[in-house]
């Protein structure tokens, strides 16, 4: 995903912090992540345009981080 956003980084809206969570949101999918990924996308629908900065997408990486591990990385 960061590879597609750094590549799609001179589109227009592609830099927006919201627009970039919602993206990730939309490939989210299985019964095991869905409530998962509603309840951060009721997150980011309560959220106004000032809260639409950088920020707001480095919190969103680290609650993925916290919610989800990777099944490929060495314990």
């Amino acid at each position: 995903m960061k590879g597609y956003l750094r590549l799609n980084n001179g589109v227009a809206g592609f830099t927006s912090p919201r627009t970039k969570i919602a993206l990730v949101l939309t490939l989210i999918k299985g019964t095991e992540v869905e409530e998962w990924a509603k309840d951060m996308g009721t997150m980011l629908d309560q959220l106004g345009p000032a809260d639409n900065i950088p920020a707001l997408w480095d919190q969103f990486l680290i609650e993925f981080d916290n919610q989800f591990q990777d099944s490929n990385r060495p314990e």
